[in-house]
């Protein structure tokens, strides 16, 4: 939906006050994106009606599409364990994780692997 200057004027306003996450800034001749959370929707449709502003709803959940999509990249597309580097926010492969315990184990001198190895003791009973 393409805004008119009024429209795009109406909705840099709401911009500023940082209710809502814009994803593409109002301009006049283009259209939109802002996202908004389910407590904040029946708000933003209402102050999009009253402006004659249309809308069309892209994602129904952001957050079930994250989760999702990350979980499809770090399952399909292993990324390879780096220089060491490893993200303890992301799933990884029982192949990635290894990839990093042999990185660390290979870094360290001897001395504090040993070290750090007393002070590690699984407990597999």
């Amino acid at each position: 939906m393409t805004l008119t200057r009024g429209q795009a004027n109406f909705l840099k306003h709401i911009e500023a006050k940082e209710e809502f996450d814009f994803w593409k800034t109002a301009r006049h001749g283009h259209s939109a994106d802002i996202m908004a959370s389910p407590e904040q929707l029946d708000s933003l449709v209402k102050m999009l009606n009253d402006n004659h502003i249309g809308y069309e709803v892209m994602i129904e959940d952001v957050e079930e599409l994250d989760m999702k999509t990350r979980f499809l990249r770090n399952k399909m597309m292993p990324r390879p364990v780096e220089f060491g580097k490893i993200s303890f926010e992301d799933y990884h492969s029982h192949d990635e994780v290894r990839s990093f315990d042999h990185y660390l184990m290979c870094s360290l001198p001897a001395a504090e692997f040993s070290l750090a190895c007393q002070f590690w003791q699984p407990n597999f009973s």
